[in-house]
């Protein structure tokens, strides 16, 4: 029953459907969904751009034996992108968290 649970917040947010993931939260009327970065909820809080709607970790890619880069893109409450960034992190900080990628 948890994940009608968590479908149930994700419809009750407005998260598009194609960016449900594992991970769902909300923070200062943003939806995060899936490994969303702090830097990256940070930066949104900070900015409060009035177009966003939420905020989905899209992928992360092994960029060598130290580094991992993650793209954390912006949707529109319709789910239209805004913007796309590549972060990079040192994967000794979120191996943990590869495991069960969105």
């Amino acid at each position: 029953m948890q994940t009608l649970s968590i479908m149930k917040t994700q419809a009750e947010l407005g998260v598009p459907r194609e960016f449900s993931a594992c991970h769902t939260a909300a923070a200062g009327g943003y939806w995060l969904e899936g490994h969303v970065p702090a830097e990256s909820i940070s930066a949104l809080l900070k900015d409060a751009p009035e177009d966003v709607a939420g905020v989905a970790h899209l992928r992360a890619e092994i960029q060598s034996g130290d580094d991992v880069a993650w793209e954390v893109a912006t949707y529109s409450a319709d789910g239209r992108p805004i913007s796309s960034k590549m972060q990079v992190e040192p994967a000794g900080d979120i191996d943990d968290q590869l495991e069960h990628d969105p």
